[in-house]
């Protein structure tokens, strides 16, 4: 099979990278340096998972150049020489490709961060799943009173209420109407085991930390739903 690299170039308007910086912005976290009357938006993750992305394509990603007006970044990935199929092969991949293993799941997503929110949903989904996205832990209360979901996948930082507390309030309603627990995945940035053992007290049924792994997520989803 012949293999192609194709090269892309991506130029932005920012306020360019910091020397001291250039070799740790694909880091998870990092969120680089600025002077005090520029405020760093998000939370450092968005070099760290495209990166992820591109090396799983067999590829790179790289920091071209960087200035005040703004920074040039590269990625290549390698692909595969398109060719003319018959339409018996066209249909055998169609129907290989209606196989998903999230398929019929409803998952709840409770995570506040927006370029968060469509990774993970666009992922899940393409495996069949069905995503409701909810901005905060209160926006997720609300949403279970229309409707029911497999499981939830609970962000602990968010805004108005916390994926702990969030957690809490689920866990007491549950006990409270004598409803079967709905399992709960905690996605989170601390990756410590004092903070782990915080998730499952309020009562969570897994723990996963950022950058999220996304096969281990599907078959964390896979697993609970099913048992």
């Amino acid at each position: 099979q012949q293999e192609v690299p194709l090269l892309f170039t991506i130029k932005d308007n920012g306020y360019g990278i910091a020397e001291e910086s250039k070799n740790s912005i694909f880091d998870a976290f990092e969120r680089g340096h600025l002077e005090k009357e520029h405020v760093i938006e998000g939370t450092g993750l968005g070099l760290a998972i495209s990166s992820e992305f591109v090396q799983h394509m067999q590829g790179k990603l790289w920091l071209e150049n960087t200035s005040r007006d703004g920074s040039t970044f590269c990625f290549t990935i390698l692909c595969e020489l398109g060719k003319e199929e018959s339409s018996q092969v066209v249909e055998e991949i169609k129907t290989s490709s209606q196989v998903k293993v999230l398929e019929g799941i409803r998952i709840f997503l409770a995570e506040d961060e927006f370029i968060n929110q469509r990774i993970i949903s666009a992922y899940l989904e393409a495996q069949g799943g069905t995503v409701t996205v909810c901005a905060n832990g209160q926006e997720l209360l609300d949403a279970m009173q229309e409707s029911s979901a497999d499981i939830i996948l609970m962000d602990i930082r968010m805004p108005v209420l916390n994926g702990i507390e969030t957690t809490k309030i689920i866990r007491k309603n549950e006990k409270r109407l004598s409803l079967v627990p709905i399992p709960v995945v905690a996605l989170t940035a601390q990756a410590t085991t004092d903070f782990e053992e915080q998730c499952k007290k309020a009562g969570m049924n897994a723990y996963l930390t950022k950058p999220i792994p996304f096969k281990k997520l599907v078959d964390i989803i896979y697993e609970y739903v099913n048992k």
